[in-house]
């Protein structure tokens, strides 16, 4: 008997700490354990030490706050994972001894920030299709493989300010991944690599410190932009091909290298079999002299790359396909550098149809690109005043895209059945589209995205998937005497906008919606035939709500919607001399958000 009670002591004795192995949901007041999941916003209040699977895995839509403590582990999986975790945020946590220190991995609009990861296979990563993710101000430190891992099918994915040192084989290293944008961080240390770009179109590369390492550009890597990179190692930019099982190569084409240094390289730029690549007003110290090496890989000569507006030595390509204007006709792909038009339709194109430079304009006489692709119809890329016109536009993620740049103009344009019909963002300036038809957008009609001095005049956008026309963080916009038409879920959108005049447009169907900051705007004679406007705040869990104020609204009529105003916590907007149809008796809705009280507002 007294074996058997001692036994059952044991047994009985045993169960709780089995319990505590087991991983369980934390956050808010309950604490967090090696290998829980944080599903409610935590402050971490205490070390997580030899964790020996993953360290804590982050839910949708949760702020982890680490406040400087550490999580450590001796394990083969992630020290945070944030695994289709919609709008998670992490911040302030030191992580050391895992495979991947912090890992998105899937889901949209994650925030990484402020994180030191020590020691870690990979510091972090975004993988499995995880999109608009943002690393911020982290620090990665003596990683034994690499620093930051982009790739599997991610896009939108940004590195902002960060400090990436002696990871032992690439600082950063993105493989097919869309849209990745590495702006002002520093990348040191002993590394192989400073960058390496795999398989990944329209990266934006800009004002980075790359003190050691090269940047190595490979595949299918086509469309990117590099701007102002200070690199100081003693290798600069390679462009190469990659053999695939079967046999076939790809190369980097029609890439942008413009400003910036490269002070110390004995070879600034390898092109091998790499073409139609544009070097510009970058600085070169000791490889001045002969600053470009071309290679042929497989057969494939590396044509048509210019340095400074000139072929580059060994390059017979000025003529080739991959530049075109004047005199010589465009193809799929190619980039106008000097003002031209269409004699045919560009069928098929797979990448980005056209590219137009500063100061050229492109006539397409009514001709059509047509796509089948996941990159732009035609793109504007820090090209000031460029010009298209008379363009037929269908089939790829965006029929055209503005970015950055000033004075462009879009005029007489059919855009149709794309992802966006035209986007306008990156900052650009004075952007002027007039008398465009874009239909049957996928998403938005007409997006502009934090830019300023936007003209969206005498256009007709119909059936969109969302919003018909959308700004977002846009100031001084004009729209003007355009037609909204055909059900999308909201004829016109203004999130975070300011000092903008919405004049004397016709919006067939849905209504218009103010989100955010949007402030002092003006909305003045506009037709509403279905819906009318709703004001709305947006709560941000950095910084709480945000609401609409001060706008007005003069003018115009709304004859048949049945809430012609609706402020949810919107305050000191003014209403005048608009004509109200059903709505009259009560033409305006007030409600309250988050004890945020609709005041002020006069109609």
């Amino acid at each position: 008997m007294p074996r058997l009670a001692v036994l059952v002591c044991l047994v009985l004795a045993a169960i709780p700490l089995a319990g505590r192995a087991v991983a369980s949901d934390c956050g808010g007041t309950v604490a967090c354990a090696c290998g829980d999941t944080v599903v409610r916003a935590t402050l971490l209040d205490a070390d997580l030490e030899a964790c020996t699977q993953t360290g804590l895995v982050v839910g949708p839509g949760v702020t982890l706050d680490c406040r400087g403590h550490a999580i450590r582990g001796r394990s083969s999986r992630d020290g945070l994972l944030l695994a289709e975790a919609e709008g998670a945020r992490v911040r302030g946590c030191t992580v050391e001894g895992f495979r991947i220190g912090i890992r998105v991995r899937g889901g949209h609009g994650q925030l990484v920030s402020e994180n030191l990861l020590v020691g870690n296979r990979r510091g972090l990563a975004a993988t499995e299709g995880a999109s608009d993710v943002r690393f911020e101000r982290n620090t990665v430190e003596a990683s034994t493989e690499i620093g930051l891992y982009v790739g599997n099918g991610t896009a939108d994915v940004s590195a902002v300010r960060n400090v990436i040192m002696n990871s032992a084989k690439e600082n950063v290293e993105v493989v097919e991944s869309k849209r990745f944008l590495l702006d002002d961080n520093v990348l040191g240390g002993i590394t192989r690599y400073g960058f390496r770009l795999t398989d990944s179109p329209d990266v934006r590369v800009r004002g980075n410190e790359i003190q050691t390492g090269s940047i190595q550009v490979r595949g299918d890597s086509d469309g990117g932009t590099f701007l102002d990179d200070l690199v100081l190692g003693r290798e600069g930019y390679d462009f190469r091909g990659i053999e695939d099982r079967e046999g076939s190569w790809r190369f980097p084409d029609h890439n942008v290298i413009r400003g910036g240094a490269i002070p110390n390289a004995q070879r600034c730029f390898r092109f091998s079999g790499a073409s139609f690549n544009e070097i510009d007003s970058v600085a070169l110290g000791a490889c001045a002299t002969r600053p470009v090496e071309l290679k042929t890989a497989d057969g494939q000569a590396a044509i048509g790359n210019t340095i400074d507006g000139n072929a580059t030595a060994g390059g017979s390509g000025g003529s080739a396909a991959g530049v075109c204007g004047g005199d010589r006709r465009c193809v799929c792909g190619d980039t106008l550098t000097a003002s031209a038009e269409l004699h045919a339709d560009l069928v098929g194109c797979t990448r980005t149809g056209l590219r137009i430079a500063s100061g050229v304009t492109l006539d397409c006489k009514g001709f059509a690109l047509l796509g089948r692709s996941s990159s732009d119809g035609v793109l504007i890329d820090y090209a000031d005043g460029a010009r298209l016109r008379n363009c037929r536009i269908e089939g790829f993620a965006a029929g055209v895209r503005v970015r950055g740049g000033a004075r462009q103009q879009l005029q007489d344009l059919l855009v149709r059945a794309n992802e966006v019909g035209i986007r306008v963002e990156e900052g650009a300036a004075g952007t002027r589209i007039e008398r465009a038809v874009v239909e049957q957008s996928r998403d938005s009609g007409i997006r502009a995205t934090t830019v300023s001095e936007v003209a969206i005049l005498g256009s007709f956008v119909s059936g969109s998937g969302k919003q018909n026309i959308e700004l977002a963080g846009v100031d001084r916009a004009l729209v003007q005497g355009n037609v909204l038409d055909e059900r999308p879920r909201s004829a016109l959108r203004l999130s975070d906008t300011t000092r903008t005049e919405v004049r004397a447009n016709e919006i067939r169907s849905a209504g218009v919606e103010l989100r955010g900051a949007s402030s002092a705007n003006l909305f003045a004679d506009n037709r509403l035939l279905d819906q009318g406007f709703s004001l709305a705040g947006i709560e941000d869990r950095e910084t709480g709500w945000r609401f609409p104020e001060r706008n007005v609204f003069r003018g115009g009529e709304i004859p048949t919607a049945q809430h012609c105003f609706i402020f949810a916590g919107a305050s000191d907007n003014l209403v005048e001399d608009v004509d109200f149809g059903s709505c009259a008796a009560n033409p305006v809705e007030l409600d309250t958000v988050d004890g945020h009280a609709a005041t002020g507002n006069v109609w």
